[in-house]
Parts: C-alpha cells; sequence; structure tokens
C-alpha cells in the first residue's frame, strides 16, 4: 500500500496560502476570501484535498464511497441521539488537536468519546 501523510500535504502553502499551518475554516466557505481565486485559476487546491485520488486514475468506487458515507451517517442520525458523556466538557477544536496522534490518518489518541441513546421509532 502506498500513502501519502496528508497532515504534510494540507499545509502547503502554494496551494493553501501563507496561513497554511493554521486553523483557518474559512479557506473552505466559497466566497469568504482565501485563496479561492488562486485554486479557481489552477484548478483547486490539490483537488480540495485528494481523499480520493487526483486525475484519470482517481478512484474508481469514490461516489459509491460518498453515498454510502452519506447513508450510513443519515442512518444514525436517524436513530441515535449524540451527546458527550457525564463529566466531560467540549473543550473546542485546541483539545482535540492537542488528543491528536499524526499516521497515515488523523484520530484521537483515546478515541471519541460519544453516548448514543437509540431514539424512538417513527410511528404512522
Amino acid at each position: 500500500m502506498v500513502g501519502m501523510p496528508s497532515f504534510p500535504m494540507g499545509r502547503v502553502p502554494d496551494y493553501y496560502g501563507q496561513d497554511a499551518a493554521e486553523f483557518v475554516p474559512e479557506r473552505w466557505l466559497k466566497g469568504a476570501g482565501g485563496n479561492e481565486g488562486k485554486q479557481a485559476a489552477e484548478g483547486g487546491g490539490l483537488a480540495d484535498v485528494f481523499a480520493f485520488g487526483i486525475g484519470p486514475r482517481d478512484c474508481i468506487g469514490r461516489a459509491l464511497a460518498m453515498l454510502e458515507l452519506q447513508v450510513v451517517l443519515a442512518t444514525l442520525v436517524g436513530c441515535f441521539a449524540f451527546a458527550l458523556p457525564p463529566g466531560v466538557k467540549g473543550e473546542g477544536v485546541a483539545a482535540l488537536e492537542a488528543m491528536v496522534c499524526y499516521h497515515i490518518t488523523l484520530h484521537p489518541r483515546d478515541g471519541l468519546k460519544l453516548c448514543a441513546t437509540p431514539r424512538a421509532p417513527l410511528t404512522a
């Protein structure tokens, strides 16, 4: 398996600007400024994070994977109510970034702690 680490690839100033290492979520919103003009002129910032690859040899199952992700997410949100467990406070992005381990993919060191409570079934 050949993998490319997304952490350093997502911090290339040529694609994401001089503030590439900073947390600026507005850079992904259309019309919010950032490098949008440069990315549009050059075909996007590495295809806006290349999870499925870029170009003619990108992932053949991309559309199916995205559809499956939407179905799974909609099913989970429809069947369960999610909340933080008792005693855990939402510290925000800074706390999550402090827990991250850098592997091929990013994930919290100790996992994501959520309580899932089944929702009552809908009746007609």
